[in-house]
């Protein structure tokens, strides 16, 4: 996994829409996003921020690495029972993303390091 070779202060969060989703989860999805692309623009030159667009069976799941080990995780998404089928509910769960990118970025060791321009 390319993961165990990245440096300290890594967040990761693949996302996929292929499920049957509630009537606001796709603007929801829509806001993780969109916070993932702020925070890798704030925070670029300390911490690595990879979306994940393979979709295998992860639909929003924030995680975020240092210290050579998975720091924590963060689901966004869970199954909502309607009357005809199930559907996917997604959250976003902004202060618990921004904590844990604060938490994140207090792991990493040494300070003055900088990511490379091209990964």
């Amino acid at each position: 996994m390319i993961l165990n070779y990245l440096r300290d202060g890594t967040i990761r969060l693949p996302t996929n829409n292929k499920y049957s989703y509630t009537e606001k989860s796709d603007n929801t999805l829509l806001c993780n996003i969109e916070l993932f692309d702020k925070l890798s623009s704030q925070h670029h030159n300390r911490l690595c921020f990879i979306r994940d667009l393979s979709g295998r069976n992860e639909i929003c799941c924030w995680t975020f690495y240092g210290g050579g080990k998975k720091l924590s995780e963060i689901s966004c998404t869970s199954i909502m029972y309607a009357t005809e089928r199930k559907q996917t509910k997604i959250e976003f769960p902004e202060a618990k993303i921004l904590e844990e990118t604060l938490n994140c970025n207090a792991s990493i060791q040494n300070t003055d390091t900088e990511m490379p321009e091209s990964l």
